[in-house]
Parts: structure tokens; sequence; C-alpha cells
């Protein structure tokens, strides 16, 4: 889809293919499996549904960029910004986060546990 941040970065990094769009995903899909074009790039958990309907595919362990999820607060808000980072760092570390998203059906996630200056 073309004005996508994905499309974007994926764009900067293609030496050889030639991108080809579509409106969407359903139709970027069709593309793929009619053999208008030759692979599907998209958020891993995206690929790996569509994946799932079309035998013999199968999704690449690497990637050409990934997306973060962040939560922001009004600055100087510091009593919100130490209860979120502590809440944020309790359920990773609990392993509830993870839980949530398996439980979801969710793929292709993964829970990043790093420390963010305050």
């Amino acid at each position: 889809m073309t004005g996508h941040a994905s499309t974007t970065a994926l764009v900067r990094v293609l030496k050889q293919a030639k991108p080809v769009y579509a409106d969407d995903l359903d139709p970027a899909f069709e593309l793929l499996r009619a053999g208008g074009a030759d692979a599907l790039a998209s958020v891993r958990e995206v690929v790996l549904r569509y994946a799932a309907r079309l035998p013999g595919s199968r999704v690449l362990d690497d990637s050409y960029d990934s997306s973060l999820v962040a939560i922001a607060i009004q600055k100087g808000r510091t009593g919100w910004l130490s209860y979120v980072s502590e809440f944020l760092a309790d359920v990773k570390r609990s392993g509830w986060l993870r839980k949530t998203i398996d439980s979801g059906g969710l793929r292709g996630f993964e829970v990043v546990v790093e420390n963010v200056p305050q």
C-alpha cells in the first residue's frame, strides 16, 4: 500500500525488486495468489495470517523493519510516567503481556524488555 510507513521502509532497501502496489491487503494477497507479485510484505502477524491461506508459502524469519508500540505521557506528569513505566515492566516480567498476546491468537509479536530512561 502506498504511503504506509512499512512500504516506505521496504522500498528503501530494495535492490533488485520492483514494488507492486494494491489499495489494501486483500487485493495485494490476490496479486500474490494470481502470480502478479512474487512476495507480500507487511506486518509479520498479517503475513502469517495470509500465508496460512496460501499452501506452499512460507514466511521468512528475517525482517526489513520493525514496528514498535509505545505509550506517551504528557510532559511534566512524572507520577504518571513512573506508574506506567512500572506497570509495563511488571506485565512484561510476569509474562502477562505474552500470555495476553498468545490468548488473542496474535502471532509474530515479540515482547521486548528494555530499560527506558525516565
